[in-house]
């Protein structure tokens, strides 16, 4: 059975986007994908709208054709015609503006927190979002320049994971840039620590802290750990990223800078004809021909 997809308002905050691994906010647009489980139900995974690529049994579909349409809002309307459209940047930036609405709204709230030694992760959290959206707009446009290759470098030098694709890497690298690197469990030793953040911004790299556990020997071992707060070293930067391509800069081809503009070329090509005409007048007339004047 093929799977299906629907669209709803997030009911709580407690579901996480399976793309960007972080928690979906209470009412934000969500696209959800169910496929059959091991019995007879389905299971349904759950991501942002700017996050879901589009699948290939709704490409050229109208939106009304995904279950659910019918109550979104018609203020949402356009964006959901618009992911379905392929309106990558549309999607992504509404996204990124309410990602920095909740930010902001939620550094307005002062919280007791508990002291943390200082990172990059915990100095990051005096950021404000706008600046801190900025920042990882920066990290991203500079390691989409790297070759995979050069990606799963820089994760390597700081003991990263280098599995995913590309953008996962990227995503990746971005993070750990931003926030610090994430060490193996203080519980274990042996797995490599995961996060889950509450929000897109604002989080300070601070979130729950898991451990997946790990192979010790020929045996797997699990791990119980699970933290709100963990020290992140900070991340190394390798000679792989500082020789990453400069930004492309918009320039005219050679082509462009070097033809005449339309009035010259007019006035090029007249001037053309007119040599050609003049020519074809003064020129001496062919060999075996006669002359007008015999």
């Amino acid at each position: 059975m093929p799977a299906t997809y629907c669209i709803e308002y997030a009911k709580s905050n407690r579901s996480t986007c399976k793309q960007c691994k972080v928690k979906i906010d209470k009412d934000t647009l969500r696209i959800g994908t169910s496929v059959p489980g091991d019995g007879d139900y389905m299971m349904t995974s759950w991501r942002h709208l700017a996050c879901q690529k589009v699948p290939a049994a709704l490409k050229g579909e109208p939106p009304s054709a995904i279950d659910g349409h019918a109550i979104v809002k018609p203020a949402d309307r356009s964006l959901v015609a618009a992911w379905l459209a392929g309106d990558a940047s549309t999607v992504s930036s509404a996204k990124r503006k309410a990602d920095v609405a909740t930010a902001s709204a939620t550094d307005t709230t002062p919280k007791k927190t508990k002291p943390v030694h200082s990172s990059p992760s915990s100095a990051g959290a005096t950021t404000r979002p706008a600046e801190e959206a900025s920042k990882r707009d920066e990290y991203t446009e500079l390691f989409n320049r790297l070759s995979v290759d050069a990606l799963k470098g820089c994760l390597r030098a700081n003991e990263q994971l280098l599995k995913g694709n590309k953008g996962e890497l990227v995503a990746r690298c971005v993070d750990r840039k931003s926030y610090g690197a994430l060490p193996r469990c203080p519980q274990c030793s042996i797995g490599r620590l995961q996060v889950t953040y509450p929000r897109e911004l604002g989080h300070g790299g601070q979130g729950i802290f898991t451990c997946p556990g790990g192979y010790d020997d020929d045996h797997y071992v699990r791990c119980s750990f699970r933290s709100m707060s963990v020290d992140r070293p900070p991340w190394k930067v390798t000679d792989l990223e500082l020789a990453s391509p400069a930004k492309p800069t918009a320039t005219k081809s050679k082509a462009d800078v070097d033809a005449p503009s339309t009035p010259a070329r007019s006035t090029a090509k007249a001037a053309a004809k007119s040599t050609v005409k003049a020519g074809a007048e003064s020129a001496p007339p062919p060999v075996g021909m006669p002359d007008d004047d015999d």
